[in-house]
């Protein structure tokens, strides 16, 4: 151990426990580069133990579950901070601007949102009760069906700013840094309280019984439930994955609320077509049942491509005089890449037919004979 470092902690003991809990950091750090895990873990580890000693002597956190809830309403955010090696910030604040009244969820999952947002409005009497609103949230289903931007809006909601996590600042090349990382971003969203966001959660969530991994991931496991632990119930923390398969045992059961967002449902898919188009009212005539029936395996971002890049296209670039359901069939065709082959175009042909097109306007729409889609749709009934 160099006499520097000894020097620089003993100083920064005086300067307060800031500075002393990024001493102790750089020192177990230095150890971690030596090869000595087993001592850099037990420095961290008491950090941690500290961290919580501290809270609880400011009446933020206790052994029970039923601890007080303070809000804060502030905006005002820390400087977030940095990874050591990258310079990059660990975290970016943000303030929500979305609401769930532009958002579209099934009515299950819409009543989960607005039970959490009612826990927090009333956390004051929940308190009373000796309870505390849920504070730890898992959103997880397929890519693109609306985990970030709903966790966006909870947030704003309940009236918090965001720490949203950078992944790429978090992940460091040095042995160690990445845990250290993790445990100062936790530290950082306590004053003034930020909700904590955790995108792409799997990345640092994993299975620890997975051999392919290397022992930091393990590392990084343990030190993210130590800190799920140590964290007060103040700070709502949102966590979202696509892969919620790759998640370790220990992770589900840190959390509260684990709420799945699978793809919309056909009555769904119709209310976000109409909403989007109402903006051309006199322009637009599209048969929007059509269209979500067509539309009946895709996500919320894939269908709002569809819609607007139809849009843009037929109405502004070409500036046509009207808009029809044909014009978004025709894009349908070529982002999803149904013409790329014969067997593709006839298996959409399908779709089209079950939606309600007539054979006519198929054969139109994708230059297949009518006969033809016929007989694929009638031997596709067959089986």
């Amino acid at each position: 151990m160099r006499a520097a470092l000894v020097i620089q902690m003993v100083d920064a003991f005086h300067q307060g426990a800031s500075a002393f809990r990024d001493a102790v950091e750089q020192l177990a750090d230095e150890e971690q580069k030596k090869g000595n895990t087993d001592l850099a873990d037990k420095l961290r580890s008491a950090l941690l133990q500290k961290s919580k000693v501290d809270n609880v002597s400011r009446g933020t956190i206790s052994g029970s579950s039923h601890n007080v809830y303070s809000p804060s309403r502030s905006i005002s955010s820390p400087m977030p901070p940095k990874d050591k090696d990258s310079s990059l910030t660990l975290f970016e604040t943000i303030e929500p601007t979305d609401d769930f009244e532009h958002l579209f969820y099934p009515a299950d999952v819409s009543k989960v949102f607005q039970q959490i947002i009612m826990e927090w409005k009333k956390s004051e009497q929940l308190r009373r009760a000796g309870m505390v609103p849920s504070g730890r949230i898992l959103l997880h289903g397929p890519s693109g069906c609306g985990k970030t931007i709903g966790g966006m809006a909870l947030a704003k909601a309940i009236g918090m700013p965001v720490a949203y996590v950078r992944l790429d600042g978090l992940f460091s090349s040095f042995l160690g840094q990445t845990s250290s990382n993790l445990r100062r971003v936790f530290e950082s969203v306590l004053s003034p309280p930020h909700v904590l966001f955790l995108d792409e959660f799997d990345a640092v969530a994993k299975k620890r019984d997975d051999n392919q991994e290397i022992g930091e991931i393990k590392r990084i496991v343990i030190s993210l439930l130590q800190n799920l632990d140590f964290l007060p119930p103040e700070i709502l923390v949102i966590a979202a994955t696509n892969h919620e398969h790759l998640l370790d045992p220990a992770i589900w059961r840190r959390f509260d609320i684990s709420l799945n967002i699978g793809l919309p449902e056909k009555d769904a898919r119709k209310s976000m077509i109409d909403t989007w188009l109402n903006a051309f009212p006199s322009k637009v005539h599209v048969d929007t049942d059509m269209l979500a029936a067509v539309m009946n395996h895709f996500s919320v971002a894939r269908i709002k491509n569809i819609v607007f890049q139809t849009i843009k296209n037929v109405l502004i670039l070409n500036e046509a005089p009207e808009i029809t359901t044909n014009d978004f069939i025709q894009q349908l065709i070529f982002t999803e890449g149904y013409n790329h082959s014969k067997e593709s175009m006839l298996s959409f042909a399908g779709q089209l037919r079950d939606a309600g097109m007539t054979l006519i306007n198929i054969a139109r729409i994708t230059q297949i004979p009518k006969s033809t889609i016929n007989d694929h749709t009638s031997r596709k009934g067959r089986k």
